[in-house]
C-alpha cells in the first residue's frame, strides 16, 4: 500500500499524472477505519491524501475531495491536509463554475474560471483542456493549441485533448478554413 502511494506521489511531482492515477488505482479501497486499524492512521492519511492528489490531477474532483475529507477526519489538526483539501475544493469550484459558463456560451468568463483554477494547480490536464475549449470557441487557436499540448504532456492518452489539438492545428495551419 505505502509503496503504491509513494510511487504515485513521485509520479505526481514529476507531472506524470496518468501514471500516478493508474498506480494509486492499484491500491485496494478499504474502509478508512479498517485501513487505520491495519496500517495505522499516519499511513492511512498518507494514502488518502495521495489518492486525493492523484484523483484531482485527472479531474475526479468529487472523489479527490472525498478522499481528502476522509484524511481530515483522521487528522483534523494537520494544516497540510487542510490546505490540500481547500486546494482541491477550489479546483472543483473553478471547474464547476467554468463548465456552467461554458454551457451558457460565456467562453471568455469560463476561460477566466479555468485560469483561476490553474493558478492553484498549473498542471491540471482537465482545466487546461477546458480552457483550450474556451479559447477555441473564442478563435484563439494558438493558445488553445498550447493548452491542449500541455494537457497531453500530463496525460498522453487524453483523447479529447488530442482531437481538440488536431482541430487547432487545422485552424492555425490553414487559416483560410476559418469562417468569415
Amino acid at each position: 500500500m505505502k509503496i503504491f502511494a509513494m510511487r504515485a506521489e513521485a509520479l505526481i511531482k514529476l507531472h506524470r499524472h496518468e501514471e500516478a492515477y493508474t498506480t494509486i488505482q492499484k491500491v485496494p479501497h478499504i474502509k478508512t477505519e479498517l485501513c487505520a486499524c491495519l496500517f495505522g492512521s499516519v499511513k492511512t492519511v498518507y494514502l488518502l491524501i495521495t489518492r486525493a492528489e492523484a484523483y484531482a490531477t485527472v479531474g475526479w474532483f468529487e472523489e479527490a475531495t472525498a478522499a481528502a475529507q476522509e484524511a481530515t477526519k483522521l487528522d483534523q489538526s494537520n494544516e497540510v491536509i487542510i490546505t490540500i483539501l481547500r486546494r482541491i475544493e477550489g479546483l472543483a469550484s473553478s471547474r464547476l463554475k467554468g463548465n456552467e459558463l461554458f454551457r451558457e456560451n460565456k467562453f471568455s468568463e469560463a476561460s477566466f474560471e479555468y485560469t483561476e483554477g490553474l493558478g492553484q494547480e498549473p498542471y491540471n490536464s482537465i482545466l487546461l483542456f477546458n480552457r483550450a475549449a474556451c479559447r477555441f470557441k473564442l478563435g484563439q487557436f494558438e493558445k488553445a493549441l498550447e493548452d491542449c499540448t500541455a494537457a497531453l504532456v500530463l496525460r498522453p492518452s487524453y483523447t479529447k485533448a488530442r482531437l481538440r489539438r488536431a482541430d487547432c492545428n487545422i485552424k492555425v495551419i490553414r487559416p483560410h478554413l476559418l469562417k468569415t
